[in-house]
């Protein structure tokens, strides 16, 4: 059944992912592959007119939705309320993946996948863990996570900045400060480099010694 998995297209993994996890939020319960069973007894026409029937429910019921919702003038509240609108809107129109998985027995194959995650998660073998990951990706994890930490004490070191001088004149005693204040955060910014890769380089010599 393994060699059954590595065939599986992009599309009918989306579709498998879809049947799994959507069906069941939809439903409020575990559906058995309601949507799918139901689908297999209806010819291509009908099957059609439910794919675009759901995604048009989708859409305007939340476009119905949102006209309760109060408006605020806030760029990040609009952000969020796109990312939610077309997020479920792509995610509900991704159902059409279903016709590549038709005549495929789902019910085997998510089978066999819950049981293949149940012996990755036993054996620890999840991707995200630095010990499945190889030296190049480890790395990047540890570089990653530099720039994120460093990204946020740069925005938080400029903030207090204009904070403490932004509206205080230029004059040579808050000249003299505001150097003093950008070498102490230079400082800091090379001892926390340092700290931060020794670190890096202790975690991983106990990821290799447990890949060992």
């Amino acid at each position: 059944m393994e060699t059954t998995l590595n065939k599986l297209t992009i599309t009918q993994n989306i579709a498998l992912y879809w049947l799994r996890h959507v069906e069941s939020g939809l439903l409020f319960f575990e559906s058995g592959l309601l949507f799918f069973k139901l689908l297999q007894t209806l010819s291509k026409p009908f099957r059609i007119a439910f794919y675009i029937g759901l995604i048009a429910f989708t859409v305007f019921g939340m476009k119905f939705i949102f006209i309760f919702i109060p408006e605020y003038n806030n760029s990040l509240w609009q952000i969020l309320r796109d990312i939610l609108f077309y997020g479920a809107a792509l995610g509900i129109s991704l159902v059409i993946t279903i016709e590549s998985v038709l005549k495929l027995d789902v019910a085997g194959i998510l089978k066999e996948k819950k049981a293949k995650v149940a012996e990755i998660k036993k054996n620890k073998l999840q991707r995200w863990r630095l010990r499945n990951m190889n030296t190049l990706k480890r790395i990047f994890v540890y570089l990653f996570f530099y720039a994120v930490l460093l990204f946020w004490f740069e925005t938080t070191f400029y903030a207090a900045r204009v904070d403490l001088f932004g509206a205080a004149p230029l004059t040579p005693q808050i000249y003299e400060v505001i150097l003093e204040f950008n070498a102490a955060y230079m400082l800091f910014i090379k001892w926390f480099t340092f700290s931060f890769f020794i670190a890096a380089l202790t975690l991983d010599y106990f990821v290799n010694k447990t890949r060992a």
